[in-house]
């Protein structure tokens, strides 16, 4: 080939070819664009499940210390009663 040749060969295939690599590369968009979807979507559910993991347990600790809250409640009451049966 001489050098000018080249230069038309190869702007001729670049011309045949851009067509399919658009096609490829529109294909390939899409494709990468699902699977990030598909990524945020079970990163975002493994999240959800987590804070509401965190919030039930957090609701449990508070109900248990306000059980615990009556309890002493009930012995103070107790406490005050004999004290004052005392004196």
């Amino acid at each position: 080939f001489e050098k000018n040749e080249r230069f038309l060969l190869r702007d001729k295939l670049e011309e045949i070819s851009k067509p399919d690599a658009k096609i490829y590369l529109d294909e390939q968009g899409v494709r990468m664009t699902a699977w990030a979807q598909a990524i945020i979507t079970k990163q975002a559910d493994a999240l959800r499940t987590n804070l509401e993991k965190q919030a039930l347990r957090q609701i449990e600790t508070e109900r248990n210390l306000l059980q615990e809250e009556s309890k002493l409640a009930e012995w103070k009451g107790i406490y005050n009663n004999l004290v004052a049966e005392v004196h």
